[in-house]
């Protein structure tokens, strides 16, 4: 699975809007990650500290302070470190190749002048 295909999961979704955003309702969480409430409500203990006041009786139009529990922090950082390195290995592989390919015409300049001129 790609990075980019990681970063469509409705979960990093929320993850990614929680860190923009500290205060916000459940509403939009929802808006912004492509969610339903139940999958929220099943989701939301994991990734947030305040885990016990993630229930149905909850008002979804509430806008409440939303602290991410480490584990989701630090994971969502591991997939953007990821994504930069998945990155960085694609332009290394591209600048090798420039590199083969130009030591490569280099390479045949003076075999084409001694045969050319010689």
């Amino acid at each position: 699975m790609t990075p980019d295909a990681l970063f469509k999961d409705r979960t990093v979704k929320l993850i990614s809007f929680s860190i923009g955003k500290r205060s916000f309702s459940v509403s939009d969480a929802l808006n912004a990650s492509g969610m339903g409430l139940s999958e929220f409500l099943a989701i939301g203990p994991t990734i947030y500290s305040q885990g016990a006041d993630i229930s149905h009786e909850m008002n979804i139009h509430e806008v409440r302070d939303w602290f991410l529990k480490p584990d989701a922090l630090f994971g969502y950082m591991g997939l953007t470190e990821f994504q930069h390195s998945v990155k960085s290995a694609n332009q290394a592989k591209k600048i090798a190749i420039a590199s083969i390919v130009i030591s490569g015409i280099l390479a045949l300049g003076p075999i084409a002048t001694s045969w050319l001129g010689g």
